[in-house]
């Protein structure tokens, strides 16, 4: 067993234990288990206090170290302070709104097939290069494949909202049909988390049914439905993971050292950039890490047209100063590394900050009165919400698409459905 499985196992059992105090202790502030906030807190947050927890017992304490250390606990406080318990107001969802919210899932939905079809390259799905096909893919089909990022699967979560209320025969055969379609294409980008999130985005409609609507029960968030999303997607996680490696899936179902590697993939993906952050090793990259301050946030809009803030984004210049050889598939740098070469020393209060921008959204989210744009808002923005913890550019790549989205569909369906009654 490797360094990094030791490293895995220690945080795994902290995981554990930070996993059911932060269930408890938003219990009154999330929706349920499956929210994108408990997500959150369970996969990025809990791991993160579990590799500060096992670095401050055994290493050092250096600046790096108590950045991180300051940066984390401000993050953390921010977020529980700033998130309101739950006082909704319930409401009727009228017949136009449901008209409303189909309408909005089906462009969305074809939209998403007229670009894989139209695409170039295989799709990762069908690839047996695992994650590294969706790099290929991505770069094969820039525009596309952003605004395939962007939507991700709010479609699915606006047919999975709608579908109790359909008590025409040929209507909820027509959504069933759309939203088997929406999962299929779902799965077409081949990443680890598809199948999760795809199980995520239909269980965020039942959420929002449910607390939102009057005289509403959950339709699809039974404990039997939870318990076989969660184990497939788990099974799907670890074969797109299998394949990455270049392994056949047959040759390693019964090597041992396979809980090793997954080990070592858990401790990679999820507390990694901590280790290597407090470490220090990563001095010499911050020195030499060029990047435009004022065109950072836009780079996603400024670099199409010639005026990139960086040659390389963080997580893949972090793979080339470690290795020497450039690769698209770099760590994920989250809100430490990427407040750090922002920000310097002031990190800690980027985190603060950056909680504090969390919460509001999910306020504003929360107490928007429309209730068409309430649900819409919540399909299309809240999944992404928390995304900058591991990575503000991708963030931003999402939120440009889904603000001009927005712009050009929903407003003006908006305008014209209600301008007729």
């Amino acid at each position: 067993m490797t360094e990094l499985t030791f490293l895995g196992l220690g945080i795994g059992c902290w995981f554990v234990v930070f996993s059911l105090l932060f269930i408890w202790l938003f219990k009154r502030r999330s929706f349920g288990l499956l929210e994108p906030l408990s997500v959150f807190l369970i996969l990025r947050v809990a791991p993160m206090l579990s590799a500060l927890l096992v670095l401050l017992a055994n290493e050092t304490l250096t600046l790096y170290l108590l950045l991180f250390f300051m940066a984390a606990i401000l993050f953390i406080f921010t977020i529980y302070a700033r998130t309101p318990k739950l006082i909704l107001e319930k409401t009727d969802c009228s017949g136009k709104s449901v008209a409303f919210f189909f309408l909005i899932g089906f462009i969305l939905l074809a939209i998403k097939i007229i670009i894989i079809v139209s695409s170039t390259g295989i799709l990762p799905v069908f690839s047996n290069m695992g994650s590294n096909a969706y790099i290929d893919f991505n770069n094969e089909n820039k525009l596309g494949s952003t605004f395939l990022l962007g939507i991700g699967n709010s479609n699915l979560v606006l047919f999975a909202f709608i579908l109790p209320f359909l008590k025409k025969m040929k209507w909820r055969i027509c959504v069933y049909l759309l939203f088997f379609i929406s999962v299929v294409f779902g799965l077409f980008a081949g990443k680890k988390a598809s199948l999760l999130s795809i199980f995520l985005a239909v269980a965020l409609g039942d959420y929002l049914r449910v607390i939102f609507i009057s005289n509403q029960k959950t339709y699809f968030l039974s404990l039997k439905s939870i318990s076989i999303g969660i184990i497939i997607s788990i099974f799907w996680a670890a074969m797109i993971y299998i394949r990455t490696l270049g392994a056949d899936i047959a040759s390693v179902a019964f090597d041992f050292n396979l809980v090793s590697q997954t080990l070592d993939f858990l401790m990679v993906q999820f507390s990694y950039p901590f280790f290597i952050f407090s470490s220090g090793e990563l001095s010499g990259f911050f020195e030499g890490y060029e990047f435009n301050h004022f065109r950072y946030i836009f780079h996603s809009l400024l670099s199409p047209l010639g005026f990139p803030a960086f040659l390389s984004s963080i997580g893949p210049a972090i793979t080339e100063y470690q290795t020497g050889n450039f690769s698209e598939n770099g760590i994920t740098p989250t809100f430490i590394i990427e407040g750090y070469v922002l920000f310097g020393n002031l990190m800690p209060l980027y985190a603060f900050f950056l909680a504090i921008a969390i919460t509001k959204g999910r306020t504003f989210l929360i107490r928007t009165q429309s209730l068409d744009y309430k649900i819409i808002m919540f399909a299309f923005f809240y999944p992404i919400l928390y995304t900058p913890f591991s990575d503000a550019l991708l963030f931003l790549k999402m939120l440009y698409v889904l603000i001009f989205l927005f712009i050009l569909i929903v407003v003006p369906l908006k305008v014209l459905l209600y301008a007729k009654s």
